[in-house]
């Protein structure tokens, strides 16, 4: 009986009662830490925030913030600023209608 007792593979990634354990490397997103370091960063420098500086230097001097939220939350601005370029408010619903890949504006709520 003791040979018919499956032994857990050793891959990053295996089934225990049910549940997915994954290796911390494997994906950052589900780490306490970056969760927190992640909302605080939102928390401290909103977007509203973010549209008056141009610089890590002027966010970190202004906010007094540390480098590498400063880094962080400027990446994700200038991110999110260049996915929404050309985007505008739906009438029909108020979502945000952008460019579909035919060219036209099509909202993500309601298709209008």
């Amino acid at each position: 009986t003791s040979s018919q007792v499956q032994k857990t593979p050793t891959t990053p990634c295996y089934q225990t009662a049910g549940f997915a354990v994954l290796e911390k490397k494997d994906i950052k997103e589900w780490s306490v830490e970056w969760q927190a370091n992640t909302w605080a960063g939102y928390f401290l420098l909103p977007d509203s925030v973010m549209s008056l500086f141009d610089s890590v230097e002027e966010i970190v001097e202004m906010c007094k913030v540390d480098v590498p939220t400063a880094e962080f939350r400027l990446d994700q601005y200038r991110s999110k600023k260049r996915r929404m370029r050309g985007s505008e408010i739906c009438v029909d619903c108020g979502g945000i209608r952008v460019l579909d890949r035919f060219g036209r504006m099509a909202c993500g709520n309601c298709g209008s």
